[in-house]
């Protein structure tokens, strides 16, 4: 039997809080793309940059190969329209942060490089069944 993916709001925890009690790990607040904005936002992902290339030495010659020009902009817009809220993150001076008052771009801005993909990573995985979903 197929279990329907569920688009219920999910509690994530960043890799660097994890060690931590639990009422001092921030948690980050998202909710899986809907199947059209995730069809969009990996069209960015496929399209490839003619001006943009990775430079590999093979067999003795250096090859250019154009990468896909998306792919930082699929994952920051995946962070910017999943994430939702949180609890526990605070400003340089100790202050909640109140996730409601910032526009998406401002939620996205106030985290490190790092945790942003691994919140990304995090939304990508919702597209994809659990093994019990698997299993029913």
């Amino acid at each position: 039997m197929a279990v329907a993916r569920s688009m219920a709001q999910r509690e994530f925890v960043l890799s660097c809080d994890k060690e931590l009690p639990p009422e001092e790990q921030t948690k980050f607040f998202v909710i899986p793309l809907a199947g059209k904005e995730d069809a969009e936002i990996s069209d960015l992902a496929s399209q490839v940059n003619k001006d943009v290339f990775i430079e590999q030495e093979f067999e003795g010659r250096k090859v250019r190969t154009p990468i896909a020009a998306g792919y930082f902009e699929k994952r920051m817009r995946m962070v910017m329209k999943c994430l939702v809220g949180c609890s526990n993150y605070k400003d340089e001076a100790g202050n909640e942060i109140d996730f409601s008052k910032l526009t998406p771009e401002e939620r996205y801005s106030s985290l490190y490089p790092e945790w942003r993909e691994e919140l990304a990573e995090f939304i990508e995985s919702l597209n994809y069944p659990t093994e019990a979903a698997v299993k029913n």
